[in-house]
């Protein structure tokens, strides 16, 4: 009896401790498998059954309509930002914008700008594209230059909308006119600025008593609006001249550009002669030349037929 008792009592203590060994990982896992406890297919796990049997699951919104007021927002600003980004094509508003030092501007602008026009022509660029029917799409570089090249007394323009308003607005920069050209060809005297552009043709019904020193062309350079007819330093050379002769006290009578390249005759107020000029040298010394001869001349009782040609450096000839 003791001996199989025995036995018994080794062989159950056998089978409940197992030596550890470099593979019991596994084995061990396998044994615990073996001894965890079934669970029978109908009481099975809850989050099995609820995905297989479709129920919804726990972590769901429980309050989907409070996104609503949000929603309304965002689709009544998108609506507001499609509506506003339209552009009335029909009727832009023209704002003109005077250019720096424009004193006699003021005096001659009713003559030379044109707002309707502006605002016609602003119109039909608008209408030329389905894409300028949106702020966002608009080309405005191309109707900027568009503007520029039709008329000729424009220098900037620029194209802008407001973020509410559909009417767009365009803000142009005229030149500035410095002198008044008179054409031989055809009597007809245009606005130049002082880069020597032509800017338009002075209307005959405009008054003759204009601020603007009116310059003679005797070239028979053709005028038209656009072309550039004078160079800069011709242009600089007869304000000059004009300053040194109003500092002297005389009133000029008529400026001309003969046919003779680089070359100005001035004539004074109660001369027969004109003052020759040449418009590479300096002005302050010719100037200074004919005045002091025109000087002495008149107290000598000497009055030229012609002229009195101050071009050369240092000396005066007359005629």
């Amino acid at each position: 009896m003791k001996l199989f008792t025995t036995k018994k009592t080794n062989q159950r203590n056998r089978s409940r401790i197992r030596p550890k060994s470099p593979g019991s990982s596994k084995a061990s896992n396998t044994y615990s498998t073996h001894n965890q406890p079934r669970r029978s297919p109908i009481s099975g796990d809850t989050r099995t059954r609820n995905s297989v049997g479709g129920g919804a699951p726990a972590s769901g919104p429980k309050y989907p309509w409070r996104w609503l007021p949000l929603t309304v927002i965002g689709v009544v600003i998108i609506g507001l930002l499609l509506y506003t980004s339209f552009v009335d094509v029909s009727n832009p508003k023209v704002r003109i914008i005077a250019p720096n030092q424009a004193e006699t501007f003021t005096v001659v602008k009713d003559d030379i700008l044109r707002e309707n026009a502006y605002m016609e022509a602003t119109a039909a660029a608008l209408r030329e594209s389905i894409l300028s029917r949106s702020k966002f799409t608009v080309n405005k570089s191309r109707i900027e230059s568009a503007l520029i090249a039709e008329f000729p007394e424009i220098q900037l323009a620029s194209l802008q909308f407001h973020l509410i308003d559909k009417t767009p607005i365009i803000r142009l920069v005229p030149r500035n006119p410095v002198l008044l050209v008179e054409s031989t060809q055809d009597n007809t005297r245009y606005y130049v600025d002082a880069n020597g552009v032509v800017m338009a043709q002075k209307s005959t019904n405009t008054s003759e008593d204009s601020p603007l020193r009116t310059v003679v062309d005797e070239s028979g350079l053709e005028l038209i609006p656009g072309s550039r007819v004078l160079p800069v330093d011709t242009i600089r050379f007869i304000d000059q001249v004009e300053e040194q002769f109003n500092a002297a006290d005389l009133r000029i009578q008529s400026m001309s550009l003969p046919a003779v390249a680089n070359e100005l005759h001035v004539r004074v107020v109660g001369d027969e002669f004109v003052g020759k000029f040449d418009i590479t040298a300096d002005v302050r010394i010719q100037a200074g030349t004919f005045i002091a001869v025109r000087e002495q001349l008149n107290q000598d009782n000497i009055q030229p037929r012609e002229y009195i040609d101050a071009r050369i450096q240092g000396r005066a000839y007359y005629r």
